[in-house]
């Protein structure tokens, strides 16, 4: 979600109609990477961006301390959920299906050593898709824009409550 787009809007709808499908909470982590060229906002700003773009919605960042789905996963653990679902974009999910399930139940790893996200173990572990991406709309695509001062295309790509706040 750097910068914010469209498709971020998507995600956000579809992870918290999915948790009152499912009679839970819903949770948005963001990644706390940040480099010049994919990730130019820090985790604080976008943070901000996002809690402004989506009110009423849980939006935490990752951390250097806990930067991976599986210490995320670890968490939710650790507060007492029994059931994960996971929301994400259509080339996310078999990366995180396959980690998920494949760490579900290990405290330790081969050597007896505790892993180094947590643990977790749920009853239940599904990651569904939000659906590919569409051209224009991703991170990339809007950096390009920025960069390219193609501010149309920019301020079309962008969550529409954002889009909405803008004038031009």
């Amino acid at each position: 979600m750097n910068p914010i787009t469209s498709g971020h809007e998507k995600l956000v709808k579809t992870v918290k109609k999915v948790a009152k499908q499912v009679g839970g909470s819903h949770h948005i982590v963001l990644s706390h990477s940040q480099d010049a060229k994919k990730n130019p906002l820090s985790p604080d700003v976008k943070l901000k961006h996002l809690k402004r773009a989506f009110p009423d919605t849980n939006i935490t960042t990752s951390s250097k301390q806990s930067p991976t789905i599986l210490h995320a996963a670890s968490e939710a653990h650790r507060k007492g959920y029994t059931h994960l679902t996971v929301v994400a974009g259509a080339d996310r999910v078999p990366e995180y299906e396959r980690l998920l399930k494949h760490y579900n139940g290990k405290f330790t790893d081969e050597a007896g050593a505790p892993v180094r996200h947590g643990g977790y173990k749920f009853k239940s572990i599904k990651v569904l898709s939000t659906g590919e991406r569409k051209k224009g709309i991703s991170g990339t695509d809007m950096r390009n824009h920025a960069q390219n001062n193609d501010f149309n295309s920019f301020h079309q790509n962008l969550s529409s409550t954002m889009r909405n706040n803008i004038q031009h």
